[in-house]
């Protein structure tokens, strides 16, 4: 971890994990996963997409699922950024 990405580090975690799996796992990874996904799937699927039954119900079933799965996301992020900070400090 260098020492720019040290204190940007120290300004995120003052913030605190709920904040942050928030900001970086809800909102920045899941609600755009769970947009997007149906999407995709719609256009791979009928090579355009449908706004259709099944289209919907992915929809409704991606923005609970991908925002949950967004908060392990975060998790892991918060974990393995904070492994960095300590090992940064043990040195």
């Amino acid at each position: 971890m260098k020492a720019r990405q040290f204190k940007k580090w120290e300004e995120i975690r003052k913030k605190g994990k709920k904040k942050f799996i928030l900001h970086h796992g809800v909102i920045g990874w899941g609600l755009p996963c769970g947009v997007l996904f149906p999407f995709v799937s719609s256009f791979l699927e009928n090579s355009s997409v449908r706004f259709d039954q099944s289209f919907f119900s992915l929809l409704a079933a991606s923005l609970v699922l991908f925002p949950l799965v967004g908060i392990l996301f975060g998790l892991w992020i918060w974990h393995g950024l904070e492994q960095a900070y300590k090992k940064n400090i043990n040195e």
